[in-house]
């Protein structure tokens, strides 16, 4: 019976400080947020507005790193630099021409 009580008293506490925990956590939330929203108000400048940005471009420099690191590590051969990408020879012959990587 004694410890009975005493289990009752400590979920008791316990239940007590996550409340008080909570309160402060969600006061603390609010406070940030309103922080925000009076940041947001007063701003006076414009949004920058993004620059067109095309992702192609960045894909098409990197093909073409990698393309000129596999065949200069495989001493500009097409083949076992086209085995080291994991395409067909045709393939790699295909892409140097239209990205105009010159191959000895």
């Amino acid at each position: 019976m004694k410890y009975n009580n005493i289990y009752r008293l400590g979920v008791k506490i316990l239940t007590l400080r996550f409340k008080i925990i909570n309160n402060y956590m969600n006061k603390q939330q609010i406070e940030e947020q309103d922080t925000f929203f009076e940041f947001f108000d007063t701003w006076t400048e414009p949004l920058p507005v993004p620059e067109k940005y095309c992702l192609d471009n960045d894909v098409e420099d990197f093909i073409i790193d990698k393309v000129k690191d596999a065949l200069i590590q495989e001493n500009w051969n097409q083949t076992k630099a086209s085995e080291r990408l994991g395409i067909k020879r045709t393939t790699l012959i295909a892409k140097c021409k239209k990205l105009n990587i010159f191959t000895v």
